[in-house]
C-alpha cells in the first residue's frame, strides 16, 4: 500500500453544512477554529523490538514489555513479560513515557479491530507494535478516543491483507487526517466521554459480580449444600432414562430444504443457551406426510458432538409453548413422562451444573472429535429434591439471571449512547462551549 493521504469519515449531510462558525475542509464541515491534522503530526511515533531470547539476563528485569496479547484494555498498567535495562539497550525498542498511545500494527487479530491503549507506567514495546507519544501527553486520552471512534475507518484505510499475520501500513496510518479542536475543547470532550466510560465500567463490574454470584448459587443450590428454609428431605437418586425417552432431530434433509418453511432449533441455540431462544431459530421445509419429531414445552435437548470433551452434551430446555417446531440433526431431544419428578425450569440449571457436566465429560468418546451416546446418557444418575424445592431453586436462579440481563441491557444502552456522543463531539457537530466540572 502506498502513502496516499487518508482522512477520517464525514457524513454526507451534517447539520453543520453552511452553518455560521463552520468551514469546509477535506473532512467536510468542521468548526472554524479546528484544524485538520494527520496522526503523524499529533505526536512522535516510535517502533519496538524484541531482545534476544537466548540471553536470559535480558528477560529478568522490571521494565514492562508490550506484545499484542497485552493490548486488551483501554489502560495498560502491566504486561505479561518484562525486560531488563540491558535487554532494552540491546533491542530496537525504546522506553515509552506513561501516556503514550500503544497501537497493534501487526497481529493475527487485526481483521476486525485496530487495538489501541494508553500505558499508565513507562513501558517498552515489541516489533509488532507502534506507539505515539503525543506532543502534549495530556492529549493521549483524546487521541485514544479518535482511534476508538474511527477504528473501522482507520482499519479500512491502513489494513494490509496477509496470510496468517495481518498488518497495518504504518505510513498510511501516520497520514490519516483527523479534525483537531483547540486544547480546552479537547479536554472537555474527554471529560464527557470518560464519564460514559466510568458508567460503563461500573455496570460491567456489577455484571461480573452478579455472574459470580450466580455461579456460586448454582454450585451450592444444585448440589444441596445450601437449602432454603422449610426444605429438609433427602434428595433422591434417579436415572435419567427412568424419567422419559430420547428422540432424534431432523432426518432425510439436504441443503435445498433449508432457509424457509417451519422453524427448527439450531445447534448453537442449544449450545449457547440453557433455555431455548425461540427468536433464534432457522427454517426448514417439512412435508405434510413426513415423520419428523416435533418439540414441545418441557423437552430437554443435548448436543451430541464437539471438538473437546468439555463441550459435549451441552443441554438446553424448551420453556415456551410452541405450535410446530423441529430439532436440528446434530442434537437429540429427551421428553419427560411428566413433571412430577423433574421440573423443566429446574432441569435448565441442573443439566449445566458442575456435577452433571462432570458426569457427562466421562461419557465423551473420540480422539479428534468427541461424541455422546444416547444409551450412555440415559444411564446417568440425577440427585433431585422434591418438586417444591426444585421450583424454589429455579425461581432464585431465574431472578439472578433477570438481574444479569438488566445489567447487560444497561451496558448496551450506555455503549450506544457513547457511540452517538463520539460521532457528534469528535466531528464538532455538537460543541462543548461551557466548562465541565
Amino acid at each position: 500500500m502506498g502513502t496516499t493521504t487518508t482522512t477520517a469519515p464525514v457524513k454526507k449531510a451534517l447539520p453543520t453544512e453552511g452553518k455560521p462558525g463552520y468551514k469546509h475542509t477535506k473532512l467536510g464541515w468542521i468548526p472554524e477554529e479546528w484544524e485538520v491534522k494527520p496522526l503523524g503530526k499529533i505526536g512522535k511515533w516510535r517502533g519496538g523490538g524484541t531482545p534476544s531470547k537466548a540471553e536470559k539476563s535480558y528477560w529478568t528485569g522490571e521494565i514492562p514489555w508490550v506484545s499484542s496479547r497485552d493490548v486488551k484494555k483501554r489502560r495498560l498498567t502491566d504486561t505479561e513479560l518484562h525486560i531488563s535495562e540491558s535487554g532494552l539497550a540491546n533491542s530496537s525498542s525504546v522506553l515509552l513515557p506513561a501516556g503514550s498511545l500503544i497501537v497493534v500494527t501487526r497481529s493475527g487479530i487485526l481483521r476486525h479491530t485496530l487495538p489501541a491503549c494508553v500505558n499508565e507506567v513507562p513501558m517498552s514495546i515489541n516489533q509488532d507494535i507502534k506507539a505515539m507519544v503525543p506532543i502534549r501527553l495530556a492529549d493521549s486520552d483524546y487521541v485514544q478516543m479518535l482511534f476508538e471512534g474511527w477504528n473501522k475507518y482507520l482499519l479500512r484505510s491502513c489494513y494490509k491483507e496477509g496470510t496468517t499475520v495481518e498488518s497495518i501500513d504504518f505510513e498510511t496510518l501516520k497520514s490519516f487526517r483527523v479534525p483537531w479542536p483547540l486544547e480546552p475543547e479537547r479536554l472537555r470532550i474527554v471529560t464527557v466521554l470518560r464519564a460514559w466510560d466510568r458508567a460503563i465500567a461500573t455496570a460491567q463490574q456489577l455484571l461480573a459480580a452478579q455472574q459470580q454470584r450466580k455461579r456460586g448459587l448454582m454450585q451450592e443450590l444444585l448440589s444441596g449444600k445450601k437449602r432454603f428454609p422449610g426444605f429438609e428431605g433427602k434428595w433422591k437418586e434417579v436415572r435419567l432414562g427412568e424419567l422419559g425417552d430420547t428422540y432424534n432431530g431432523l432426518s432425510g434433509k439436504n441443503g435445498a430444504d433449508f432457509g424457509e418453511g417451519k422453524p427448527y432449533i439450531t445447534y448453537l441455540n442449544i449450545f449457547n443457551n440453557s433455555r431455548i431462544d425461540i427468536n433464534q431459530v432457522d427454517y426448514v421445509r417439512v412435508g405434510l406426510n413426513e415423520r419428523q419429531s416435533r418439540v414441545q414445552r418441557g423437552d430437554l435437548f443435548f448436543t451430541v458432538s464437539s471438538e473437546t470433551p468439555d463441550e459435549v452434551g451441552m443441554a438446553s430446555v424448551m420453556l415456551d409453548d410452541v405450535e410446530e417446531m423441529y430439532l436440528n440433526s446434530f442434537c437429540f431431544g429427551f421428553r419427560l413422562n411428566s413433571f412430577k419428578v423433574l421440573l423443566p425450569e429446574f432441569a435448565r440449571y441442573y443439566l449445566r451444573s458442575i456435577a452433571f457436566r462432570r458426569e457427562l465429560n466421562k461419557l465423551a468418546q473420540g480422539a479428534t472429535r468427541f461424541n455422546l451416546s444416547k444409551k450412555q446418557l440415559v444411564k446417568i444418575s440425577l440427585f433431585l429434591p422434591e418438586v417444591a424445592e426444585q421450583l424454589a431453586i429455579a425461581d432464585c436462579l431465574s431472578a439472578t439471571e433477570r438481574e444479569i440481563k438488566t445489567l447487560n441491557n444497561q451496558i448496551v444502552h450506555l455503549t450506544t449512547q457513547k457511540r452517538g456522543l463520539m460521532q457528534v463531539l469528535l466531528t464538532g457537530t455538537v460543541r462543548l462551549n461551557t466548562q465541565i466540572q
